[in-house]
C-alpha cells in the first residue's frame, strides 16, 4: 500500500463519502473512486469496511 492509498483510505473512512474526502484531498472524485476501486477489487478488507460502515464505496 502507498502512502497516497492510505491517505484516501483515512480520508473515506473519516468522511464515509468519496466526495467529501475528495475535496479534502484536493482530489478529484474519480480519482478517490479509482484509487478505492483498484484496491478494493481483490475482496480484501477496503471492500470489507466499505459495506461495514455503510458508506457506498464498496468496488
Amino acid at each position: 500500500m502507498t502512502l497516497e492509498q492510505l491517505r484516501v483510505f483515512i480520508a473515506v473512512a473519516e468522511r464515509e463519502h468519496m466526495t467529501a474526502a475528495a475535496q479534502a484531498l484536493h482530489m478529484t472524485q474519480s480519482a478517490v473512486s479509482s484509487c478505492w476501486t483498484r484496491n478494493s477489487s481483490d475482496g480484501g478488507w477496503w471492500s470489507f469496511f466499505a459495506r461495514g460502515a455503510g458508506c457506498g464505496c464498496a468496488g
